[in-house]
């Protein structure tokens, strides 16, 4: 490791002394957190050997443009990367006596695999908890996953961050000391042109689905009285389908939903 010297953000910090087995990175836009991860499984690996490093993506062109891309570039910048450790047609390297493997989810057969000591998840987002599961259970030490928070529901809140086992870092495009201010100044200009992706690649804060018809919602405890009535829908449920009626309301410039019925 002393020969080792690499330039870090507190990206990397923040993870290296995380004290969980699982370590969630939410982040916006070039927060260098996939970066900063790949540096770390690099440094581990220095620290340790015959240890199983498992590298996921959802599909092998994303892992080969994203995290592997940055895996190699850092091997490569410090002198570190030798041909004849690299397996390319397996999609494995070994460092140190260290095996790191690099698995795309599209190959059903990758999914589950061997067991591995470490597991870091790129874009975990993409993942359904399916997949997420199976590797889960066949890691032994410490799990990191980045992801942007560009969906506003999804397993990572429900079955993830709220684990007493997990660190939640956050990071945006201002931990990264390394960008060109050009590309700063692109990431601030989503501030005035698109407040949604402001929020999540700007702020790196959760964010709403496109397909979301209606991205905000309140909760009512009754329907106003000044509200218009507009009209009744009624769905007729099928076999394990509940039906559902609901009277429909209008008030200034907003839609009142007034459930009246959903059961099987």
């Amino acid at each position: 490791m002393s020969s080792l010297k690499i330039q870090t953000s507190n990206v990397f910090e923040r993870n290296y002394n995380a004290p969980t087995k699982l370590v969630v990175n939410q982040g916006g836009t070039r927060s260098g957190k996939t970066y900063s991860l790949c540096q770390l499984l690099i440094v581990k690996a220095f620290e340790e050997t015959g240890k199983r490093f498992s590298i996921v993506r959802k599909s092998l062109p994303s892992l080969k443009l994203s995290v592997m891309k940055d895996f190699f570039e850092i091997l490569n910048a410090h002198g570190l990367y030798d041909e004849t450790k690299h397996n390319k047609s397996d999609h494995t390297y070994t460092l140190n006596g260290n095996t790191f493997e690099f698995i795309s989810l599209d190959q059903p057969q990758k999914k589950r695999g061997a067991k591995r000591h470490y597991l870091f998840c790129n874009e975990a987002n993409e993942l359904t908890w399916e997949d997420f599961f199976q590797l889960l259970v066949r890691t032994e030490e410490k799990i990191y996953i980045d992801y942007n928070p560009s969906e506003t529901h999804h397993w990572l809140y429900d079955k993830i961050l709220n684990r007493e086992d997990c660190t939640f870092i956050k990071s945006t495009y201002k931990d990264n000391p390394f960008l060109p201010d050009e590309l700063v100044k692109e990431i601030e200009r989503l501030r005035e042109t698109d407040e949604d992706y402001w929020k999540i690649y700007g702020l790196g804060e959760r964010g709403f689905s496109k397909s979301i018809i209606f991205p905000r919602v309140e909760m009512m405890s009754k329907v106003p009285e000044e509200a218009t009535l507009i009209s009744t829908g009624l769905d007729f449920g099928y076999t394990n389908d509940p039906s559902s009626l609901v009277e429909v309301y209008e008030l200034e410039d907003k839609l009142i939903f007034n459930e009246l019925l959903y059961e099987l």
